[in-house]
């Protein structure tokens, strides 16, 4: 059993830190529900008892939620 037989070489992966754009769509689109989910989620659950107050809430939460994750996106991704 001999090793004559040649092994191809190994090429290195490029760019393989770098997400592709498929992972990038489905990050946002991700983002965009759950965005939307939290703002509906807090309306759905405060409005009967705060009124217009609950709007002012879930905006500021949804806004927050989404600040995060644009601030981790181009933290981690760029």
């Amino acid at each position: 059993m001999s090793d004559n037989k040649k092994r191809p070489p190994v090429e290195p992966e490029q760019n393989s830190a770098q997400p592709s754009a498929m992972q990038k769509r489905w990050f946002w689109i991700r983002t965009i529900l759950l965005t939307v989910l939290i703002f509906v989620f807090i309306m759905w659950y405060t409005y009967p008892s705060n009124g217009n107050v609950a709007i002012l809430w879930s905006a500021g939460l949804a806004g927050a939620v989404l600040g995060y994750f644009v601030l981790s996106y181009y933290r981690l991704y760029r």
